[in-house]
């Protein structure tokens, strides 16, 4: 049987945001073999200046990006400063409600222009837009190889 987070990285499971109760200890490797760039942002990061100072540090934005959301939503819809690989955005939590609404709204605009975008989010206290999000390790996910799906990178 595939695990969740593989069904997410081979296209079984769609690109989205979604909530994970426990991330697996080689989640980055595994995602850069299947050709992922994963970023990963550890740490509790419940207010705003946190969690954009954590996500920045991780992903090493340009300069040029500010430190407020609306910054924060133009980076992440343009990607242009990152290689045309999928981007696997993992947050520990709580994670701010507004970056949460911010990513569901980056994950449609990527969906819409074939670029494989994902974010999880993983922890126990998840803040209220967390904790409505769908959860990738609570799916009935059945099969030993996923579809392959000829859209998108």
């Amino acid at each position: 049987m595939i695990e969740p987070i593989d069904a997410l990285l081979t296209g079984w499971t769609a690109p989205g945001v979604w909530s994970i109760d426990t991330l697996p200890d080689d989640l980055a490797p595994r995602a850069e073999g299947l050709g992922w760039r994963p970023l990963v942002v550890e740490g509790e990061h419940a207010s705003k200046e946190s969690f954009l100072a954590a996500v920045r540090e991780a992903a090493t934005f340009p300069e040029w990006v500010g430190n407020n959301w609306d910054a924060f939503e133009e980076v992440m819809r343009d990607l242009s400063w990152l290689p045309s690989a999928p981007l696997l955005l993992v947050l520990t939590s709580p994670v701010p409600d507004t970056a949460v609404e911010i990513l569901i709204d980056v994950a449609r605009h990527w969906d819409r222009h074939q670029r494989r975008f994902a974010v999880v989010i993983s922890g126990q206290s998840l803040g209220r837009a967390a904790s409505e999000l769908p959860q990738l390790d609570r799916l009935p996910v059945i099969g030993q190889s996923p579809p392959r799906r000829s859209s998108g990178q």
